[in-house]
């Protein structure tokens, strides 16, 4: 099969782009939110750039509720209501690719999901491969050797197209097992229940010795101990978490992938990016930019610096002192600096300190930028300089304690409100947490909002990193230097003194 037809989850790189933005919002000329049509677009056409696709469509999730929301009502239901800014852009990224000549696909009562597994059944039939562009986990379902899944980090679509292969290496299952998986460990994402007290961990070994969720309860006398009676207790649960993690691959539509293919009409859509003042994209499609003195979007990518900005950085990894092109020297953190807290006798000790010290930095480490999707991977705390801990709550070959009695150890800390918790966009790390069942209690000092009081200059950056920099000489150690980019993988999957080193350098 020399054809591929390349099937975009809209709404996915809609959500990242907008939270990648979210500590430093742009806004068009007509001074409207537009951060979800810049990234958006923005990546959309680094992957035609890069990949150079001939056939492409995006899918695009229903606008009324689907057949999952009338079996579960609970289904996503844990979720914020969408910001109305963000709402407003989705028409306007609509019309632009309606203007582009890229094209859409939406069915009502069913997800984007749901239309990528239609168009993978239908891609082999039509001598198509088909290369599907979400992060999302249950997508992984869909692999075989005709399927594959491009995950991009955050707004990106580059990297490594993932095969069954990829998939076993780097969760433990095959994709025929995700369903299995998720009716096991569920998806806090949407808020499917699973098995409660099962995690990945439990569930991958279940699965590598019984291969499905009917072997498992085929033979669940001969799994021993607490798990048996969780899987018995939640058996109800866990087959209802499957249909909903089970995509419909037989979605009424018309998806012939060789109707879908892509010439861009960048003329057509000009004007729409000049209208919201994106000067980048309009010079990058070869278009005319606004007169001198007219009001244009000074766009900046996910770590807020302008794209016009050719400042470099040297990277370290030994510690020491690097130099920018300025001639200032920059501090580095050293590796190996910082501890990683694994037993509950450490994690009360350093809960009594910082309860004794009164004030104390935190910050939460996660698997995305987006606060209702997140899930916890670990939290830092600091109580000085060059003083602070890693709590990992999922880390590769490591015994983290369980999150239950992390949460449990540090609630008298978070929800007192005589102490001072400091952070950075705390905002997030609340969001996070309260859905994990604790909500942050403390007074509270945003170093993200101090730094904007302190300098409201538009262009301005408030990204902990540009701080670090600006206000303490610091160069701090950065997400990519730890985690490849463009990888599936999240800081639990890195060395954990890696982990802890680039974790408690926040709190720190």
């Amino acid at each position: 099969m020399n054809k591929t037809l390349y099937v975009i989850d809209g709404y996915g790189i809609i959500y990242q782009s907008y939270f990648a933005f979210i500590n430093r919002p742009l806004l068009n000329p007509m001074g409207q939110n537009s951060q979800a049509v810049f990234g958006f677009f923005r990546t959309l056409f680094e992957f035609v750039r890069t990949k150079k696709p001939e056939h492409c469509i995006v899918v695009l999730d229903s606008k009324t509720p689907t057949f999952r929301h009338l079996e579960y009502p609970e289904y996503k239901a844990h979720r914020e209501e969408t910001p109305q800014d963000l709402y407003d852009q989705i028409d306007v990224i609509e019309s632009i690719l309606e203007k582009l000549g890229v094209a859409m696909l939406r069915v009502n009562g069913f997800e984007a999901d749901d239309l990528a597994a239609t168009l993978a059944v239908a891609c082999p039939k039509a001598g198509f491969r088909c290369t599907i562009l979400s992060r999302d986990k249950d997508i992984l379902q869909l692999v075989n050797e005709n399927v594959s899944v491009l995950r991009g980090k955050n707004q990106e679509l580059s990297g490594e197209e993932w095969s069954r292969e990829n998939v076993h290496e780097s969760i433990g299952i095959w994709p025929e097992q995700m369903v299995d998986y998720l009716a096991l460990t569920g998806d806090q994402s949407d808020n499917i229940p699973g098995v409660m007290g099962v995690g990945p961990k439990t569930a991958v070994k279940l699965l590598s010795e019984y291969k499905t969720l009917e072997g498992i309860y085929e033979k669940i006398e001969s799994v021993k101990g607490a798990v048996h009676d969780k899987l018995l207790a939640g058996k109800e649960n866990a087959f209802l978490s499957r249909r909903l993690a089970t995509l419909d691959n037989a979605v009424p539509c018309s998806c012939e992938p060789s109707s879908f293919q892509l010439k861009l009409d960048t003329k057509s859509a000009l004007p729409m990016f000049v209208q919201q003042g994106m000067k980048s994209i309009v010079q990058s499609l070869g278009g005319y930019t606004p007169a001198s003195g007219t009001q244009a979007t000074k766009e900046k990518d996910s770590k807020g610096k302008a794209d016009t900005d050719d400042a470099t950085v040297e990277t370290v990894s030994s510690g020491g002192t690097v130099s920018t092109p300025g001639g200032s020297a920059l501090t580095s953190t050293r590796p190996g600096t910082f501890e990683s807290i694994l037993s509950e006798e450490k994690l009360h000790k350093i809960i009594k300190e910082a309860t004794a010290a009164g004030i104390f930095a935190f910050d939460t480490e996660t698997d995305s930028l987006d606060s209702m999707q997140a899930e916890l991977v670990g939290m830092s705390i600091a109580l000085e300089p060059g003083k602070a801990w890693y709590i990992p709550i999922q880390s590769s070959g490591t015994n983290c304690l369980p999150l239950d009695v992390i949460l449990a150890g540090i609630r008298p800390l978070l929800e007192n409100p005589k102490l001072l918790l400091v952070g950075q966009n705390i905002k997030y790390d609340y969001k996070v947490l309260h859905h994990a069942g604790l909500t942050i209690k403390t007074r509270l000092f945003d170093t993200m909002v101090a730094a904007w009081l302190l300098d409201t200059d538009a262009q301005s950056t408030f990204n902990l990193d540009d701080l670090a920099e600006k206000y303490l000489s610091h160069k701090t150690i950065h997400y990519e230097d730890v985690v490849e980019k463009g990888s599936l993988w999240n800081l639990s999957h890195v060395d954990l003194q890696q982990a802890a080193d680039y974790a408690a350098e926040d709190a720190d």
